[in-house]
């Protein structure tokens, strides 16, 4: 049997490989390394899952939001944080070393001694006015009032969230957030996801100063404005780091 025969019939190649596409060199040592795993299996049952993930350490547009935000909260130091829809593996990290409070429409329980679950709807936080130091969104805003997730369905879903955000920030707080971008036409990707322009992104934090951000692209990680996509129904990522202007605070600490 020739080894392309090998590899596409008696492994399922086509159907097996994931991960990036080996080149020749990778087929042939991995059909001499199977060979031998076959003759001598050390105990195990061998079945055959090609994957060829060598190279460069894999990165995504998730690990450039992350690691903006992360940033930013080390430069702010705030002693508590609000969170609204970010992603999982990173509230793990921010509740090794906060106060968290996490708020998302879906139930769930808090898995930490320092976190705080509310289970509801960002379009109305049950928070006063001015009452919390930090705030995060990442990749949450896009989705709100589309019903993807259980939330009713609001058309201005994600403009009533974000003036809830602003009215609970307090004066001197931080809110990081990110969000689809393009440089061309706003998309709404029914019921995925909103893909924003500049101008929207700006009057969604209107009242706030954005002091710090970054433009990411789906391939290529960190890129600069005229990289950000335009294609129809195509998009970057968009970080921003808003500031909310006056006197700060008291320093006494306010409850989530």
């Amino acid at each position: 049997m020739n080894l392309r025969r090998f590899l596409s019939e008696v492994l399922g190649w086509h159907r097996a490989v994931s991960g990036r596409q080996p080149t020749a060199a990778e087929r042939s040592e991995f059909a001499r390394q199977w060979r031998e795993v076959k003759r001598d299996p050390r105990g195990f049952r061998v079945i055959s899952k090609p994957r060829f993930d060598a190279g460069s350490h894999p990165e995504g547009f998730y690990d450039f939001e992350q690691e903006f935000a992360a940033t930013q909260v080390a430069r702010a130091r705030p002693r508590a944080i609000l969170d609204i829809g970010s992603y999982r593996g990173f509230l793990t990290g921010l509740a090794a070393g906060y106060d968290l409070t996490t708020l998302d429409v879906r139930e769930r329980s808090p898995r930490f001694e320092r976190e705080k679950v509310l289970t509801g709807d960002a379009r109305s936080l049950p928070l006063p006015d001015g009452s919390v130091e930090c705030l995060i969104a990442l990749c949450a805003i896009e989705h709100f009032g589309l019903g993807r997730y259980g939330d009713p369905f609001d058309l201005d879903g994600d403009v009533r969230a974000c003036r809830e955000m602003v009215r609970v920030l307090r004066p001197g707080g931080l809110l990081v957030a990110s969000l689809p971008f393009t440089r061309g036409p706003a998309t709404l990707a029914f019921n995925s996801h909103r893909i924003y322009d500049r101008e929207r992104i700006d009057a969604l934090f209107a009242g706030l100063r954005l002091r710090d951000h970054a433009y990411v692209s789906l391939r290529t990680g960190l890129c600069t404005l005229d990289q950000v996509e335009d294609r129809p129904g195509k998009w970057s990522v968009f970080c921003g780091a808003w500031a909310k202007d006056g006197p700060p605070a008291s320093q006494e600490r306010v409850e989530q």
